[in-house]
């Protein structure tokens, strides 16, 4: 969508008016691309990278933006296209994760909105590596926690583009399993269930699961604090048989750590049976408490 009719230097910020509309020759060039592509069998992909050397960024929280890329994607459409991609790779300006899951999602539900066939392809700026060492860039964003963003705000039915351990080289199994533990809560092929490798979430849940956690918002703050409260005493009442490592918090924090307290089967080994012993000693206690008051 470059303008390198007239601006033989791509790179200087002026040849990529992706808000402006393509002259009739152009688009008519397209057009020919599109319908010998139908006539071949071959599926063809709508592409644009509107944030690359561009003097205007598209994901800048302006609906006017959204519109005016959306009608690149609308005309495409129209001509019979289910395949698109909007790529922000190898951009310096707008890397923000959240603003960009929010434009490639608008896209792709008014294009879905109109055909329930539409595909969706993105290409986000960090597509290598599996992000699970945290990595400030020369861009000043952190790569872990970009991907991670676009984990949770990028519609689930959206493609992503990945190409492995590197920009250029092969997707091993090693990048893959890694990928997938950093999907799922960190947990490895044939690990345990509580065995976590790296810090991560569960980015596993679907529209349904999601609609059902959100409903519970509401009761989130009462229940961390029951929880916070339990955790307490029972760190209190442990800590006189085995010390534990407890973290320590500042006045009104809250904590989360009586269930790691149950769970953990992998306790160090100068714990030793006596901690294990305590430990199942007080789940024991706590089931029965809980089968009582049922």
């Amino acid at each position: 969508m470059f303008d390198l009719e007239h601006e033989s230097n791509w790179g200087n910020g002026r040849a990529n008016r992706w808000w402006e509309g393509l002259p009739l020759e152009k688009k008519q060039a397209y057009e020919k691309v599109v319908q010998e592509c139908q006539k071949q069998g071959i599926q063809f992909c709508f592409s644009m990278n509107p944030n690359l050397a561009s003097r205007r960024l598209v994901n800048d929280d302006s609906p006017e933006s959204v519109d005016l890329l959306f009608k690149h994607y609308a005309w495409m459409q129209g001509l019979g296209v289910k395949w698109f991609n909007i790529s922000l790779d190898d951009a310096t300006g707008g890397v923000n994760a959240d603003t960009q899951a929010k434009v490639v999602n608008d896209v792709f539900h008014r294009l879905r909105a109109r055909d329930p066939e539409a595909q969706m392809i993105f290409c986000p700026t960090f597509y290598s590596g599996d992000g699970a060492a945290t990595n400030q860039t020369s861009l000043g964003v952190d790569q872990r926690s970009y991907l991670e963003t676009l984990a949770r705000e990028l519609d689930k039915e959206v493609h992503v583009f990945w190409t492995g351990d590197s920009v250029v080289g092969k997707i091993t199994r090693r990048a893959a399993e890694s990928c997938r533990s950093i999907h799922n809560c960190g947990r490895i092929t044939g690990g345990r269930w509580y065995e976590h490798h790296v810090i991560s979430g569960n980015y596993r849940l679907g529209e349904f699961q999601g609609a059902v956690l959100n409903a519970q918002l509401d009761r989130l703050e009462m229940q961390t604090r029951t929880r916070d409260r339990n955790g307490r005493y029972l760190a209190a009442k442990l800590s006189r048989t085995v010390p534990l490592p407890i973290e320590r918090l500042d006045a009104g924090g809250i904590n989360s750590f009586a269930e790691k307290a149950l769970t953990n089967s992998a306790a160090p080994a100068e714990w030793g049976d006596k901690y294990r012993r305590v430990v199942e000693h007080w789940r024991t206690t706590l089931l029965t408490n809980a089968e009582a008051r049922n």
